[in-house]
């Protein structure tokens, strides 16, 4: 990495979590965003793609972007904005009036409706000056790589693959997951991993939904950890997270250059704790379904696929993961097994 790339990216208070759809990557947003001096921007290159930040990650991930967009990706995502915003909310040290704070839950569902109502937003609660800025995003394996090769802080988070697809496949069910990915796949493969193509590339017709779901996960999770890894992005696995929550929130925020405040330790208590997903509303989670809530055991939804799982898809999985080096990394930080 360039010594003008380390400086330009240094400069810039942005830092990213990344992950597959499904790996918990909600929740570590939350955590993140309960820190009192982080503006936190959830998965805002879908939500503002018509923007100026949609147009600096196309520039970004075709490979035509430069160092200087990190600058410039920060501008963009600073504006305080209803669509890339997301309950739980945090008082702000540096933030909207505290009289707002309260507020805030039930002003946010109402400024989404329009243009109007996101203006008012912005103006209540845009950040006062250059705050640590953290977004979280699901894919976008290439602007992810690029940022990391730039030296902005990153996080990524891994999942078993059998939680993540069994996940998918149950929102699918309820149309709350997208499922187009799946007919782009042979060119997905074709393009990033000539390796599977080889394998994969003739029967894909014959695979189960279950497997080509880990084909995905597979190419995209595989293709990420080789960059972070390579640049000194953090790898943190979900499981580990679930079973030293505190431990592991403190190392992502180390690793984005922040503390562990007491306000996070009271969230990472609040969303771990038992009873507390039928207190999502008094929380700040209006008009959110339950499928996508930060407020629930961690431990228990984290092994909820050994139980729920078929059989036969579970191995469907296994038999496409069992020998990447992604399951090989699970395996040996976190215990990953195949039942």
């Amino acid at each position: 990495m360039a010594a003008t790339e380390v400086s330009t990216a240094s400069a810039v208070r942005l830092g990213a979590l990344f992950g597959a759809g499904r790996s918990g990557t909600t929740w570590l947003g939350a955590i993140v965003s309960s820190h009192p001096a982080v503006a936190y921007r959830f998965e805002p290159f879908r939500r503002l793609r018509e923007r100026d930040v949609g147009t600096i990650a196309e520039r970004v991930e075709s490979g035509r972007g430069e160092p200087a967009d990190v600058a410039r990706l920060y501008d963009a995502l600073l504006p305080a904005d209803p669509s890339c915003d997301k309950p739980p909310f945090f008082p702000k040290v540096d933030g909207a009036a505290s009289r707002l704070d309260s507020a805030r839950r039930f002003l946010w569902p109402v400024c989404r409706r329009g243009s109007l109502g996101a203006a008012v937003y912005s103006r209540l609660f845009q950040p006062r000056g250059r705050p640590q800025l953290v977004f979280k995003e699901v894919g976008r394996v290439d602007l992810m790589v690029q940022l990391l090769a730039w030296g902005v802080p990153t996080v990524y988070l891994l999942r078993h693959p059998c939680a993540v697809v069994w996940s998918i496949l149950r929102g699918q069910e309820r149309n709350l997951m997208p499922s187009g990915r799946r007919n782009a796949l042979e060119g997905i493969l074709r393009e990033r991993r000539p390796d599977l193509h080889a394998e994969f590339g003739e029967r894909l017709g014959e695979l189960t939904v279950a497997q080509q779901e880990a084909l995905l996960w597979r190419t995209d999770v595989e293709t990420c950890l080789d960059a972070i890894e390579g640049d000194g992005g953090l790898v943190l696995v979900y499981e580990d997270l679930v079973a030293n929550t505190h431990g592991c929130a403190e190392r992502v925020l180390a690793h984005l250059g922040l503390d562990l405040p007491a306000q996070t330790l009271e969230f990472l208590d609040r969303s771990t704790g038992a009873g507390d997903q039928a207190r999502r509303g008094a929380r700040g989670e209006v008009g959110i379904d339950p499928y996508f809530s930060v407020y629930r055991d961690p431990a228990r939804v984290s092994q909820a696929w050994r139980q729920d799982m078929p059989a036969d898809a579970v191995r469907d999985v296994l038999s496409v993961v069992r020998d990447s080096s992604a399951f090989a990394l699970g395996r040996e930080t976190a215990g990953w097994g195949e039942s």
